[in-house]
């Protein structure tokens, strides 16, 4: 059984050819130690401060051994196993997650022409490496139009039309968008793994699956960590992510004019769904009439979200029993 390692939240993604962690995954989870903004929204800035929690089930964990904890910030945490080192990456994964120097290439003239800089490394919370195995993503964004508050357009009458659907996102100021994915997992087919980490002593020795797990949802032999670099809930879903810019931030790409057609759609858009929402998030990222940032993803309308297939048969008695084959562990 696996070693299954998953990452998800704000978080940056390299497979480096050289260096000391030449083929490993490197995942940078980002934060920005400073609100975005002064001024208006200020107060609600601490929204968008990320944390990194990390989860490790191997079945015989009880009562408080179930739950994260959060890392020190600044630490690196790398998970070995044995073997020769080398990531292998996926095509899920070239097909899911974004490319940056893709999103930047395939935007308007402002968007390129911003050019690049260093890295700002101010905005890298922590450092979590795999030493080995195949990295795939998993899941991909949804959108419950269907629930409550969700409607894109704002109508509440359409809560319970519809299930959880796929989401297309688009990204502000470039031609690219598609299905992205909220998950990227690393397996490895061992039972056991290392942990080491340079200033957090939670997080060190050995990780090995149990045979006969306490757990009735872990699988034995399994090893199931959870990496999560999340900020608080929102009392309403975002159908945007502001923060996204900050992966280009930490990247070293430099700030453009977002302004034009788009821009203003988005604007039009966001309000409404919630005016009251999505004023505050502007002011906190670009100021009231602002326009100057980076590119970030979002959803456009309804349009972008991809239709399910009802039953065939109409329903008098209804049941439920979930998927076909059984699921990953609830961690």
């Amino acid at each position: 059984m696996p070693v299954r390692i998953i990452f998800r939240g704000l978080m940056l993604f390299q497979i480096p050819d050289a260096g000391p962690n030449a083929n490993k995954l490197v995942a940078f989870s980002i934060n920005k130690p400073t609100p975005p903004l002064a001024g208006a929204g200020q107060e609600h800035a601490h929204n968008h401060k990320h944390q990194t929690e990390i989860q490790i089930l191997t079945g015989a964990e009880k009562g408080t051994n179930l739950l994260g904890n959060f890392i020190t910030p600044g630490a690196t945490l790398d998970f070995i196993v044995p073997g020769a080192n080398g990531v292998v990456p996926s095509p899920s994964l070239r097909n899911h997650i974004p490319d940056l120097a893709a999103i930047v290439e395939k935007a308007t003239p402002a968007i390129r022409d911003a050019g690049r800089g260093d890295p700002n490394r101010d905005l890298i919370q922590n450092r979590i490496t795999v030493n080995r195995g195949i990295v795939r993503a998993r899941n991909v964004t949804t959108w419950d139009q269907g629930g409550h508050p969700y409607p894109l357009n704002g109508n509440r009458d359409a809560i319970g039309d519809q299930a959880d659907l796929l989401a297309v996102l688009k990204f502000m100021g470039s031609s690219v968008e598609g299905h992205v994915a909220t998950d990227v997992v690393v397996e490895i087919d061992v039972d056991s793994v290392e942990l080491r980490c340079d200033h957090d002593n939670r997080f060190r020795g050995g990780r090995k699956g149990s045979a006969n797990p306490t757990d009735p949802h872990m699988p034995p032999g399994t090893v199931e960590i959870l990496v999560t670099n999340f900020e608080p809930v929102t009392a309403t879903p975002i159908p945007w992510g502001l923060d996204f810019q900050w992966l280009f931030e930490a990247a070293g790409y430099n700030e453009a004019d977002l302004a034009g057609a788009e821009f203003e759609a988005w604007v039009n858009t966001g309000r409404a769904y919630n005016a009251e929402l999505f004023d505050e998030e502007r002011t906190m990222f670009f100021g009231p009439d602002g326009t100057r940032g980076r590119s970030f993803p979002y959803l456009r309308s309804a349009a972008d979200l991809t239709p399910l297939r009802p039953l065939t048969r109409p329903l008098n008695v209804y049941a439920c029993k979930g998927g076909l084959a059984p699921a990953s562990p609830t961690i």
